[in-house]
């Protein structure tokens, strides 16, 4: 059973989507240092809470300078393989990451929402993006709760895993 916040900050973001029922959530990040060594991953959210068994890392293929869009979109063109789809895909960025994301499902006919988790000039937290626009959230939520949570975790996951493939 889903607790009070969780439940609240669910209802949260399926009015702001406009998404009827939101069960399953997979966000994704990329990390990497000046462009070598760029990771990505994915954590999943079921019911609201961490689902660490759905978690997932990938080795990014392509070299030459960083492009994170481009590291982004293999990432998720390799779990598209997969099947088994999400109601929402967060992604740790901006409406510029949301339109490339979203251009990558509409070629592999997949119809997923896809939003970013857009962060202020202090690297913090700040609301949610789709392709068109920025979408502030008041801080004192527990959609704003739930989104920092799901960003910092997605966020711990790729810092560790990243460490890990430079050890």
């Amino acid at each position: 059973r889903i607790n009070n916040y969780l439940s609240d900050a669910i209802k949260e973001l399926q009015l702001l989507t406009g998404i009827d029922s939101i069960k399953t959530i997979e966000s994704y990040d990329i990390s990497n240092i000046s462009g070598r060594d760029s990771v990505g991953v994915k954590v999943v959210y079921k019911n609201g809470k961490k689902s660490p068994s759905d978690y997932r890392r990938y080795k990014i293929n392509q070299s030459g300078k960083p492009d994170d869009y481009a590291s982004l979109s293999e990432v998720i063109e390799r779990r598209l393989s997969r099947g088994d789809f999400p109601d929402i895909i967060l992604l740790d960025g901006g409406r510029g990451h949301v339109s490339t994301i979203e251009k990558l499902l509409l070629k592999n006919n997949v119809k997923i929402p896809v939003f970013g988790i857009y962060k202020n000039d202090k690297h913090q937290t700040r609301g949610l993006a789709d392709a068109k626009q920025n979408y502030e959230i008041d801080s004192r939520t527990s959609l704003f709760r739930f989104l920092s949570e799901i960003q910092n975790e997605v966020h711990r996951y790729a810092i560790a895993y990243h460490r890990k493939t430079r050890e």
